[in-house]
Order: structure tokens, then C-alpha cells, then sequence
């Protein structure tokens, strides 16, 4: 019998200073791995493999207003720091929090805990009663459940008008809620394969079934009310109960069979073909097919062209074509069926009674069924010069057909929303590419391997006859933005003339001195003057349409492109150096709106800010601040930026300890390590110091916004890794 045995633990604090009796946050986390496997026959293998991982952390809860809302605590509060005014101080000389916007007093507020649990158990047996026949029968089974904590505290704050020291939220304070998640995951598999060698042919057949079930139920409950901070609980909470429960189910059924094919180790064949169900669907488009093949020519092991690859010192270059299918059953659970909700706020009394009461389910799609996604891969694989330096490319083109999207709209008196339907389209072409080169010199040997990627995707067919730009459209790319030319800040003479412009919707201005009553009638020197496309002498948006966009045109792409790493590796003697470097080469980020520097009463004033437009800095890069507008920040090119970027992401160094010296003390091996991640980044001149490149750009977990994310850690490490 063999078995390895595997734990891990990790405890990260977060970066807030929090005072008084909250809690430092942080992050936990535990692993635990078991790994066994016997023989006792030469024809069976048993095995069992068990992976528990723990999750738990402790962050603020941003939830002024009510627990079930507001979640994200980080995301929330990175943006609501940013949002501060930059007239409100964080304190007042005594130490008191002056406004409940301020980044001290949200650094007290509530708190929310979460803590998962994780434990993957896999049952296998491999079965070998003929020589070349093997079967093989597994099950997983996956166990899920987690847990989380919202509670709002008590938060004061001090009103300058009654001069005290007040409750900020007594409407909402004392609310406490609580989720439980649970989830089972079970799916039994069957392979079985045979294989043949014969001459110059090798071939391999294999069959195969596999099924999944996964359960899943959440219970949540809420009480307000709560008497104590001290003591959070649904005991301690003196309003109503309110308890609420959902369950969950989705099941899949699988059958595949395929065969792979080799001819004198120079031509390659592998097929397949697998029939899926889901229940996501109902019983008539339930299943789909979906096929693969793949062919590889290994021109190095020809033997007519084998004098010419050894003279060129190429020791192997191989071909490769791909095509296949996949099905994507990510839809709805029950979207097929018409579902019908209990309600018991009944405005009518029966008989003295609120009765319950239902509501007529909506329209359902009955001939919803599988996305399928179509895979065309070209590629070229190759090693060179004694397999110092290696290569692979590999263009795709993916196509997306069956994709849920709009039908053709109803009259309004149907009185409901229209289902989705299987009619939308788009392809994805990109190329994965990596380069390798490694040598030895006496001692010392190195290794260097650089990445690199790109994609893009387009809608190829889509319902939007009008042509919306608020939707999809035939021939939009993903990560369009769209938005207006910026001329430039305007001089005292221009601001006078766009600014009588702007005093009627109807006055026709010209291409120098526009219209812009669209954003507002009141314009000054050092506002910002836009493009006139479409020569109309107004700034608008037209009617939001391909057709009619207004002054508005596609002006970047939030799209990560060009995405590359460097990877080397160092070893003399014993001492190890690594080197990850990561970036993108390409993307666009807007910074138009709420951070287009202090230029709204949701800013703060950051020091990449301090570059705005006033009569001795007419030359800035953010324009004129205000606080009841935003007309100088719209959407425009002036803060399209370019978020390349590129990263030292990590730094390791390692030392192995002599074998001489550590058979004195029974250990095999042992590495003396140190690491450091997120060293230095080199970004456009332009980028702020508060837009981190790596991160999602106006993501959720910023709230949406560009540039409120949580930042990431610079950490270090150091360690000991044994082998005994």
C-alpha cells in the first residue's frame, strides 16, 4: 500500500486599522489531503483520495442600512473611502468621527464572518482481467457548507447642528442576519479501454458513462432589533422572526466513446463522440451530441526528412488540427417549467383571513436547449538544439452557436416578460504561443520561458433590428466603450460662445462652438469642449443606435490583450533564483465618472488628483471640480487610458541544504526558501496610482467603479521545505 499524507494552513490579516473593540480582519485558511492506493492483485488497484480545505474570514460589513444588503464589504468600502469629500477631515481635533462617511467611522462598522467548509472523497477501483483491457469505475462525492454572519452595530457620529455625539443608524442598528449553504455532489463514472500494439499501428478504443447529482439548500434567517452588540444572536433580537428557505437540485447523464490511432510514431488520429443530457431542459431537448477529433503529423520521424532535421538540429517538429464540440447547459434550473411562488401579503380579507395567494406564473421557452461551443485549433509544436529551446503556437477559432438571446417582441397587452430563446451567435479567435530555452554551464544551469496570448470575441448574430447600442449587436466586440472626443479645456472666448450655444435644445451651434445643453447650459472657462461628429452643431447621443450614434463613436477596449509572462529559472550549487514577470500588452480603461478627479460630491481627493484645470495650472490633465455636475466627465477619449501593464508578480530564492549534513540528522532532502509576490509594476504615465492594472476594471468587486478595488498585498515569505 502507498499513501501521502498533505496539510497546509495560512492566516492573512487585512490591511484596515480598526480601533476600540472591532476585531482585526482577516483571512484563514486549512487543507488537508490524503492519498491512498493498493495492489493486492496483479490485476486490481484500489484507491481512495480525500482533499478537506477550510475557508473563514472576518471583514467589515458596509450595511448602513440593512444586513441582507450591501454584502461586499470590501468592494463597498474601498469605493465609499474614495468617495469621501475632501472637505470633511476623518476627525475633529478631539478624536471624534466627524461625518458617517468618513474612513475612520467606516472602518468601525459591523462586521460579517463567513466560514466554508469543503471535503472531495473519491472512491476508485482499475480492473485488468485481459492483458491491454482495463476498466476503471470511480465516484466522487463533494460535500459543501458554509456559514455567514452579518450583525450591525450601534455607530455614532457627531451632528454639528444639535452638537452631540448621535446614533447614525438607529433605524437599522441591532440587525442581525445569518445563512447556512449546504450542498452534495455525487457522480459515479465507468471508463473502460483497450489497447493494441501491432508493427508500426498502435490503437486504442474506449467506452465510457458518467452521471452527476447536485443538491443544494440555503436557510436564512433575520431578526432586528438586537439589545446587546456584545451578544449577536436571533435570541437577542426583539423584532420579528423573518426565515427563509431554498432548495435546489440539477442532474446530468453522459455516454462518450472515442479511439486514438498512431502510425509508425508519425501520424495521429483521435476521435470522439459523447451524448449529454441535462435536466435542466425538458425531456424532448434534454440531449445533445457533440464530437471531437484531433490529427497530429510528426514530420521529424519521417524518415525521408530525417538527415534534413538532424543538420538543421531540429529534434522534433509536429503538426496539429483539432476540431470539436461542447455543450453549455449553464442556464436556468427550472426555466422550462412554469413555477409558481406563495404569498402571504394579501391586501384583500376573506372571511376576517389574509388568505394566501399566488400569481400567474410567466412565459416559458420549452424549446430552450444546449449552447454548443465549436473548437477549431491549428497549431505547430517543436524542440531544437539538443532540446535546449522549445516551442508551441496554437490559433482557435471558437464559435458559439444557440446562445440565449432576445425574440421577437409581443404586443404590451400580454401582460408579462418574454422568455429567451436559442437565436444568438458569436465567435472567439485568439492564439496561445510559449518559447523555451534551457542550458547548462558546468555548475550552473538556467531556464527561460516566455508566454504569450491574446483573443477576441464578436457577436455574429443577435435580435436587435433597431441597432441599440445599449444592447448586443451584430459585429460588436466585446469590451466596446463607446463615448465622445474631447477637444480640449476651453479658453474664456470659446466657454462664452458654447456657453450661449447651450442656453436653448434647439439653437444649432457649430463644429467650434456646439451645442452642449445635453450635459448642461451652464459652461465656463477651463469645462471641457467635445467633437462635433456628425456636424449637426449639438452634442448628443442621437437616438442610441448604430445608425444614429449621435457624437458618440468606439473609442477603446476594455479587453485585456496580449496577455505575457516571463518565467526564468537560476541554480548554482545548491542556490535556486526564479523570476515571474506578468502583464498585458493592451487594454483600455475609462476613468470617466466618479474618479475623474474632484469633479463631483462622490470624490476624494487623491493625490493623482491634484493636476486638475484653475487659472495657473490651465495645462492639467482632470478638469475643472465640481460638485453638482458631471458634465466634464462623461464618458470621453481624454480618459480612455491605457492599462497595459508589466509586473514582477514574484521573486523566489532557495538554498538545498547539503546531503552530507542532513544524513546526519535522517533527513532526505531540505530547502532553506524565501518568496516575494507583487515586487514592482511599470504602468502608462497616465494610469493613477489608484487603478491597480491586475485587477478587474470597474468589476463587482469595486462596486463598479474603476479604481476601487481592494489593492493587492505585497507580501513575504520565508520557509523550510523538507523531505524526510
Amino acid at each position: 500500500m502507498q499513501y501521502k499524507l498533505s496539510a497546509n494552513y495560512l492566516r492573512q490579516e487585512g490591511m484596515l486599522k480598526r480601533t476600540g473593540n472591532n476585531p482585526k480582519d482577516f483571512y484563514t485558511r486549512r487543507n488537508v489531503g490524503l492519498n491512498l492506493s493498493s495492489k493486492p492483485v496483479n490485476w486490481a488497484t484500489f484507491g481512495v483520495t480525500a482533499q478537506y480545505a477550510n475557508r473563514g474570514s472576518l471583514e467589515p460589513l458596509y450595511a448602513q442600512w440593512r444586513t441582507t444588503a450591501n454584502s461586499n464589504g470590501y468592494g463597498l468600502l474601498m469605493r465609499q473611502l474614495l468617495n469621501t469629500w475632501p472637505t470633511i477631515p476623518y476627525e475633529l481635533d478631539d478624536k471624534r468621527p466627524s461625518r458617517n462617511d468618513n474612513g475612520i467611522f467606516l472602518t468601525q462598522l459591523s462586521d460579517q464572518t463567513n466560514n466554508r467548509n469543503n471535503l472531495v472523497t473519491t472512491l476508485s477501483v482499475a480492473v485488468e482481467p485481459i492483458k491491454n483491457w482495463t476498466t476503471r469505475i470511480m465516484h466522487r462525492f463533494r460535500t459543501r457548507n458554509s456559514e455567514e454572519e452579518r450583525y450591525i452595530k450601534r455607530a455614532y457620529w457627531y451632528n454639528f447642528r444639535e452638537k452631540r455625539r448621535v446614533l447614525r443608524n438607529a433605524n437599522t442598528a441591532g440587525d442581525y442576519y445569518k445563512r447556512r449553504d449546504v450542498s452534495f455532489y455525487n457522480s459515479p463514472q465507468l471508463l473502460s479501454s483497450y489497447e493494441l500494439t501491432h508493427g508500426n499501428h498502435y490503437g486504442k478504443v474506449f467506452v465510457g458513462a458518467e452521471q452527476e447529482y447536485n443538491y443544494f439548500e440555503r436557510l436564512t434567517a433575520r431578526k432586528q432589533g438586537g439589545v446587546s452588540d456584545e451578544v449577536a444572536s436571533l435570541n437577542t433580537g426583539t423584532g420579528e422572526d423573518e426565515v427563509d428557505e431554498g432548495k435546489t437540485h440539477w442532474a446530468t447523464q453522459s455516454l462518450f466513446g472515442g479511439l486514438n490511432y498512431t502510425f509508425g510514431k508519425r501520424y495521429v488520429l483521435n476521435a470522439s463522440v459523447r451524448r449529454d443530457g441535462s435536466s435542466r431542459f425538458v425531456k424532448e431537448k434534454r440531449w445533445g451530441t457533440f464530437f471531437s477529433y484531433a490529427l497530429a503529423y510528426n514530420v521529424s520521424n519521417e524518415p525521408a526528412l530525417k538527415p534534413f532535421f538532424k543538420k538543421a538540429k531540429i529534434d522534433a517538429l509536429k503538426l496539429k488540427f483539432s476540431a470539436g464540440q461542447i455543450g453549455n447547459q449553464n442556464v436556468g434550473l427550472y426555466d422550462y417549467q412554469e413555477t409558481l411562488s406563495i404569498r402571504t401579503n394579501n391586501g384583500w380579507l376573506q372571511d376576517d383571513n389574509r388568505d394566501l395567494y399566488t400569481r400567474a406564473p410567466g412565459l416559458v421557452n420549452v424549446d430552450r436547449t444546449w449552447e454548443t461551443l465549436t473548437d477549431r485549433n491549428f497549431g505547430i509544436e517543436f524542440t531544437a538544439l539538443n532540446k535546449r529551446l522549445s516551442g508551441n503556437f496554437v490559433y482557435y477559432n471558437r464559435e458559439t452557436v444557440d446562445m440565449l438571446g432576445p425574440v421577437a417582441p409581443l404586443p404590451s397587452t400580454l401582460g408579462t416578460g418574454v422568455p429567451r430563446a436559442n437565436n444568438t451567435e458569436m465567435i472567439t479567435r485568439g492564439f496561445t504561443s510559449v518559447i523555451s530555452w534551457k542550458d547548462k554551464i558546468g555548475d550552473f544551469s538556467y531556464g527561460l520561458q516566455f508566454m504569450l496570448s491574446d483573443y477576441q470575441s464578436e457577436i455574429t448574430k443577435y435580435r436587435n433590428p433597431e441597432g441599440l447600442l445599449n444592447s448586443w449587436y451584430v459585429g460588436r466586440k466585446f469590451g466596446e466603450i463607446w463615448g465622445y472626443e474631447t477637444v480640449d479645456f476651453m479658453d474664456a472666448d470659446t466657454a462664452a460662445r458654447v456657453h450661449a450655444n447651450s442656453q436653448n435644445a434647439d439653437t444649432e451651434g457649430t463644429a467650434a462652438y456646439p451645442n452642449q445643453r445635453e450635459f448642461r447650459s451652464q459652461w465656463t472657462e477651463g469645462d471641457t469642449r467635445y467633437k462635433d461628429l456628425n456636424g449637426d452643431g449639438k452634442i448628443t447621443d442621437g437616438n442610441n443606435t448604430l445608425k444614429n450614434p449621435g457624437d458618440r463613436k468606439i473609442i477603446g477596449n476594455s479587453t485585456p490583450r496580449y496577455r505575457y509572462s516571463l518565467d526564468t529559472n537560476f541554480k548554482w550549487k545548491g542556490f535556486g533564483l526564479r523570476l515571474f514577470f506578468q502583464g498585458i500588452g493592451k487594454r483600455d480603461i475609462n476613468l470617466s465618472g466618479r474618479h475623474t478627479g474632484p469633479t463631483n460630491m462622490f470624490g476624494e481627493m487623491l493625490k493623482d488628483h491634484l493636476d486638475y484645470w484653475r487659472p495657473d495650472n490651465k495645462d492639467a490633465f482632470f478638469p475643472k471640480p465640481y460638485f453638482n455636475t458631471g458634465k466634464n466627465r462623461v464618458t470621453q477619449t481624454r480618459y480612455i487610458i491605457s492599462a497595459a501593464y508589466l509586473r514582477l508578480k514574484n521573486i523566489s530564492l532557495s538554498y538545498e541544504i547539503p546531503k552530507r549534513v542532513l544524513k546526519r540528522i535522517g533527513v532526505k532532502r531540505a530547502f532553506l526558501t524565501f518568496s516575494a509576490d507583487n515586487i514592482f509594476t511599470i504602468t502608462a504615465k497616465r494610469l493613477p496610482g489608484y487603478v491597480d492594472p491586475e485587477l478587474s476594471v470597474g468589476g463587482s468587486e469595486s462596486g463598479g467603479v474603476t479604481g476601487s478595488s481592494h489593492p493587492l498585498y505585497r507580501t513575504y515569505a520565508v520557509g523550510v521545505n523538507l523531505t524526510i
